[in-house]
């Protein structure tokens, strides 16, 4: 029943306007045929629950992967839609999706030699199979468990609720710039140089949408169509530019990486340097020592 369970809780924190209703039902069908499986036993024969003529373990192994990928496409939509959202990164949600995920496919693998190795093995107890896969079943569980233990601030920390904002926003189906947008395009610079709006490690797209005047899908569609690059690119580009004027300024001698980083507008050392080297090639560590060669 997890593969489902994991689409219905991947579905609910991408979306937070997504709910189960009867639509959703069909995919417990699994789960009853499973259960009606589950009640051989009582008959008196526990090896017919768990025989591959039956294909209880097979069914399992085809369902659970389908889940597992359309999890994924839902993860990479996600990660898409807040680049076109906001200026920095919710990586711990995306990350502990992540990892829910890819242990349930290193576990899904596990189940699938367990399974091959009872076929090439008839001789080998199949009850010793169900119990090898339980064991690591228990194995990935309490491993995640101590993982959201340590990790407390996986959603708790977020000033800001990304699903919200994503579940509302639709592509524009008109990608086309209108008459007139080089003004709007205007607007969305002069709030980056001549505001500084770049500056709030917090700037989201429905900010700069208060700050311009200008629709969010207007910006985006401007973003993307005219400028060719994503909000959350578009944004950062600024804040690179600016930590590279204080790095070859005076400033660099009084300020530390981290306060290089706040100045320019990061919400953390980590993403500045992520972002610095992808835009330069270069850390900002090694970016100071090439101006000073």
């Amino acid at each position: 029943m997890y593969p489902p369970l994991l689409w219905f809780y991947t579905r609910a924190v991408t979306d937070k306007t997504w709910h189960i209703n009867k639509s959703n039902l069909w995919h417990f069908a699994p789960f009853i045929c499973f259960l009606g499986i589950l009640l051989i036993p009582l008959l008196g024969d526990y090896n017919l629950m768990t025989s591959r003529h039956v294909g209880y373990p097979l069914i399992k192994l085809i369902i659970t992967p389908v889940y597992l990928v359309a999890v994924l496409v839902e993860l990479v939509k996600y990660r898409k839609a807040l680049d076109q959202h906001y200026s920095y990164k919710h990586q711990m949600q995306y990350k502990w999706l992540s990892w829910i995920v890819w242990g349930a496919f290193a576990l899904w693998t596990i189940a699938c030699i367990g399974y091959i190795s009872n076929i090439l093995s008839p001789e080998i107890n199949p009850i010793l199979y169900d119990y090898y896969v339980l064991g690591f079943l228990s194995m990935y569980l309490f491993v995640l468990a101590i993982i959201a233990f340590s990790q407390t601030d996986i959603v708790l920390s977020m000033p800001d609720n990304p699903t919200h904002a994503i579940a509302e926003w639709k592509k524009p189906e008109n990608t086309e710039l209108y008459e007139g947008y080089e003004l709007d395009v205007s607007k969305i610079k002069s709030a980056m140089e001549d505001e500084d709006a770049f500056l709030d490690p917090l700037l989201s797209i429905s900010r700069l949408s208060e700050l311009t005047q200008i629709p969010q899908y207007k910006i985006t569609l401007l973003l993307n169509q005219s400028l060719k690059k994503s909000f959350y690119e578009f944004v950062n580009e600024y804040r690179v530019n600016k930590a590279k004027q204080l790095l070859a300024s005076e400033k660099v001698q009084q300020y530390s990486i981290l306060g290089i980083a706040d100045e320019s507008g990061f919400n953390s050392k980590a993403s500045f340097n992520r972002v610095f080297k992808k835009t330069t090639g270069l850390t900002p560590s090694q970016y100071i020592k090439q101006l000073t060669r």
